[in-house]
């Protein structure tokens, strides 16, 4: 049965949910999703383990409390084994509330998982039971979803700021030769690879871009307005060892790092 979830829409067409089939799936270790491509969005919740997954050309590393919605029509299967156990609810179902061209729009992370899992429950007990009209799944669907989209947008605040004070502690370290997006990841508290998702979300860019922007753009700063040597350079730039520096600038820039600063050689000074 079709439930209206937005009605808000001039020609009063709304946005709309049908509920299809539900369960909660459990997967010893070794565990890995199969290929699939299905006509359908089917939502994951995941309860204990690890989950690796992959839509089209995104992989997903998916621990509990994490829900992804994976498109219909698109390529979906498992990228490793699962280390240990896995249990995780699932519904299929037929929308028009997501975005089924962008899988990052459809992955959340639920920090307090409690209402969630409990509208499952309640989803899964209405479905398997004789004495519930039909109607009342595609409530219950309705409410995960209107669950699932409060704390997208709770947590969308929280996630812009913590983008930014990543961008930050990136630009004040990037003289670090060790910085890396897991010791990124590491310093905020959070897993590399909600970081990652995040600042590349927020951005455009992917953390390891980011930090080799940084270092070029400071390195070519170096170059071009001060008197520094190219030993100096790479000291401040946080290299231990100097050929390694003009390696690292050389393979970014096709170009070293002297013949760089040589091709901007030629200026105006006046007085007036």
């Amino acid at each position: 049965m079709k439930i209206i979830l937005d009605n808000s829409a001039k020609n009063g067409s709304g946005r709309y949910v049908e509920y299809i089939s539900s369960g909660l799936f459990k997967g010893a270790p070794g565990w890995s999703h199969p290929k699939r491509v299905i006509d359908d969005y089917a939502m994951i919740f995941i309860m204990d383990g690890e989950v690796f997954i992959r839509e089209g050309n995104r992989e997903f590393k998916l621990v509990s409390g994490d829900i992804l919605v994976l498109a219909p029509d698109a390529v979906h299967e498992g990228t490793y084994p699962s280390p240990g156990a896995v249990s995780y609810y699932w519904v299929h179902f037929r929308s028009d509330f997501f975005d089924a061209s962008d899988a990052d729009s459809r992955y959340i992370h639920v920090s307090d998982g409690f209402q969630i899992q409990n509208l499952f429950k309640q989803l899964l007990h209405v479905v398997n039971s004789e004495n519930y009209p039909r109607y009342m799944a595609a409530l219950y669907l309705a409410q995960i979803i209107g669950e699932t989209e409060h704390t997208r947008i709770k947590t969308s605040r929280i996630s812009n700021a913590l983008a930014s004070e990543v961008r930050e502690y990136i630009k004040v370290n990037s003289v670090d030769e060790m910085l890396t997006l897991s010791r990124i990841a590491e310093h905020f508290g959070f897993s590399s690879d909600y970081v990652g998702r995040l600042f590349r979300s927020e951005f455009g860019i992917p953390v390891k871009d980011f930090i080799i922007n940084e270092k070029i753009n400071a390195a070519k700063h170096y170059l071009l307005f001060t008197y520094l040597s190219v030993k100096e350079i790479s000291a401040k730039l946080g290299f231990t060892d100097t050929d390694k520096f003009v390696k690292y600038f050389k393979y970014h820039e096709n170009i070293s790092p002297a013949r760089y600063r040589n091709t901007y050689t030629n200026t105006h000074i006046n007085k007036k």
